[in-house]
């Protein structure tokens, strides 16, 4: 029988652990809370109100769901509690009064996600941050909507009652947050949560092919002049391998140079890529995929998204009929499974 512990954060009894080599102490709490990782020393919940706590609470159970625990010390605790409220006043911008607000998990902490609700009215919102560079949002936004355009699942941003798709936050009281973009809430449940006896090959396949169209688009897209974005090529892989300093990223570096550049010669294998696409960024509907978390996009080989999801989302017994579905619209697919094992481990020491 576990040792029941009270929980500092949500000041439940709850089964207890502790890790000597990582010094964490564990509390297994339930909803709203759990589970909440420790460090034995901070103690910032004290002068909290009990709304301010259930909210950190809150918080901490959402990030939980994506595995971006965290431990919650003095400054990030006082950033999520006013990001809270810059939610709040960044929604009735959009039209949306009298809402409730939580923050939705995920683990861009730069640029938070909130899921905000007024009357049948869901959302989820994001918090841009002031050192976050404003024709990147634009770029998103716009590369986004080429993707919408061609009938692919991704989030669609909605205008300000001032008619402005991305909002400018001028509140010199929250000058840590400047801009925000307002989507309505996409139902789905994340791949990775979709329950193993309905993953079969087939939904396996039908998710390579949504893949491979994304690309499809991403080769094609037309970027407007301002349009920034991170480049992903050959450079980035030998700098990554330099950043590693170990020998087998320095070894591997020019192998995996070599396949990308092998790859290329089957058909289009570069272009735009959404950088961060794994099985908890891909929704099911059960009817039709989309992918959300576009904040790692930029140019680069498709073999980036491919590798990334074939770590974080279709397991190694699956690989094939993921690529039988890419092969569909995409004539690299053969090709980059032949290599997958290489460029998943390329991925893993992230060197792609």
């Amino acid at each position: 029988m576990p040792a029941l512990k009270t929980c500092p954060l949500c000041a439940a009894d709850s089964p207890y652990r502790y890790d000597a080599e990582t010094g964490l102490h564990t509390y297994e709490c339930g909803p709203p809370c759990g589970p909440y990782r420790w460090d034995g020393v901070t103690d910032d919940f004290a002068n909290l109100t009990d709304l301010e706590r259930r909210r950190i609470a809150t918080a901490n159970r959402n990030l939980n769901r994506y595995d971006c625990w965290t431990v919650w010390r003095g400054e990030g605790i006082r950033q999520t509690l006013a990001d809270h409220v810059v939610a709040e006043k960044a929604a009735r911008l959009y039209g949306m009064g009298d809402t409730h607000v939580e923050y939705a998990g995920g683990c861009e902490g730069e640029n938070p996600l909130y899921v905000v609700e007024s009357g049948d009215k869901r959302c989820t919102l994001r918090l841009y941050s002031e050192e976050y560079d404003l024709d990147r949002i634009r770029s998103e936004r716009a590369l986004l909507d080429s993707l919408a355009g061609a009938g692919l699942g991704v989030p669609v941003a909605v205008a300000t009652a001032a008619g402005d798709v991305i909002a400018r936050l001028e509140w010199p009281e929250h000058p840590t947050r400047r801009h925000a973009v307002l989507c309505p809430w996409i139902e789905g449940t994340p791949v990775q949560l979709v329950p193993a006896a309905e993953r079969t090959d087939a939904f396996i396949a039908d998710l390579g092919e949504f893949v491979g169209r994304l690309h499809e688009r991403g080769a094609g897209f037309k970027a407007p002049p301002w349009f920034v974005a991170d480049r992903k090529d050959d450079d980035s892989v030998a700098r990554a391998a330099a950043a590693a300093g170990t020998d087998e990223a320095r070894d591997l570096a020019p192998r995996v140079v070599s396949l990308l550049d092998e790859i290329s010669e089957e058909g289009p294998a570069s272009g735009m890529l959404h950088g961060d696409l794994t099985s908890l960024n891909t929704l099911y509907d059960g009817a039709a995929f989309t992918a959300i978390d576009w904040g790692g996009f930029g140019w680069g080989y498709f073999a980036r998204d491919l590798a990334l999801m074939c770590r974080a989302g279709v397991h190694e017994s699956q690989h094939a009929a993921f690529f039988e579905g890419y092969g569909r619209v995409q004539p690299i697919a053969q090709r980059v499974l032949a290599n997958i094992d290489t460029l998943v481990h390329a991925s893993r020491i992230r060197l792609l």
